[in-house]
């Protein structure tokens, strides 16, 4: 709604005896006047920076093609745009840092004053940015099953190995060893023997025969029961002991990503 105009009009000096159009009208400018009553703002509409003398007023941005692409007002010694994200609020960002971050000691932090990221800040743990370097984000529980989805911080309500729904703010890895502790059990082991994973040939671990199975012997491990693996110890390098004198490669547990920068509005 535009704000309201009051027009004043006074008395005019009884001694005036205008005798033309234009001492009239010369008269009237002396006697009425007008007045926006409230707050307003008038705009200027372009893609050139304004001038110093229209720092008052709103600028409409426009591109070359006359597309409107900001509104801005001139804020502590430049145009800044409108907010544009809440308070806190985080996105991802695909764009080149170098033009629109300020970069300090070799690392990019906020977004270049009057550009297009300004007030928002990359997610590394300056500025008041939790530091998201490296990470997945996932939803949290928000419908609190399982677990509160906020509990001094958002968290996911995750399944652990051992069945149970734990409440977890982060967590994950990139890398998986494959030893012992962490490898599920595809049969209990035999009594008396090193406990691990274990493959049975023609002589099940009840020592009934099955003829149709097919005998597998470790040739390295001769004390071992015949016609029996025991992959806990090959997968450890094999040699005894949890881990081994040549622990195995580590696993890249990693799923199929695309790298973003994440960034925070903190505003100006």
């Amino acid at each position: 709604m535009n704000p309201p105009l009051q027009i004043t009009i006074g008395s005019a000096d009884p001694n005036a005896n205008p005798i033309t159009v234009n001492e009239l009208f010369a008269l009237l400018q002396t006697v009425i006047s007008g007045e926006i009553i409230g707050s307003y703002t008038p705009y200027i509409l372009g893609h050139d920076t304004p001038s110093v003398d229209d720092q008052d007023k709103a600028w409409i941005e426009l591109d070359t093609a006359g597309r409107a692409i900001a509104i801005k007002t001139f804020y502590a010694g430049a145009w800044r745009r409108v907010y544009n994200g809440m308070i806190g609020e985080i996105r991802g960002y695909s764009g080149d840092p170098s033009a629109d971050f300020n970069q300090v000691n070799g690392v990019y932090t906020s977004g270049k004053v009057g550009e297009r990221y300004d007030g928002w800040y990359l997610c590394n743990g300056l500025n008041g940015t939790p530091n998201l370097s490296d990470k997945f984000l996932l939803g949290a529980a928000m419908d609190n099953v399982g677990k509160d989805g906020y509990s001094n911080g958002w968290q996911a309500a995750i399944t652990g190995p051992d069945g149970t729904v734990q409440g977890y703010k982060t967590g994950g890895r990139f890398i998986e060893t494959l030893i012992q502790d962490n490898l599920p059990l595809l049969s209990n082991a035999v009594p008396g023997d090193a406990p691990g994973l274990w493959i049975y040939g023609k002589e099940g671990k009840d020592g009934t025969s099955h003829p149709d199975a097919v005998p597998l012997v470790d040739t390295n491990y001769a004390n071992l029961k015949p016609n029996q693996v025991n992959l806990t110890q090959n997968l450890t390098g094999g040699e005894p002991g949890p881990y081994g004198k040549n622990p195995p490669t580590p696993v890249w547990t990693t799923p199929p990503f695309v790298a973003l920068g994440w960034i925070q509005f903190k505003g100006y």
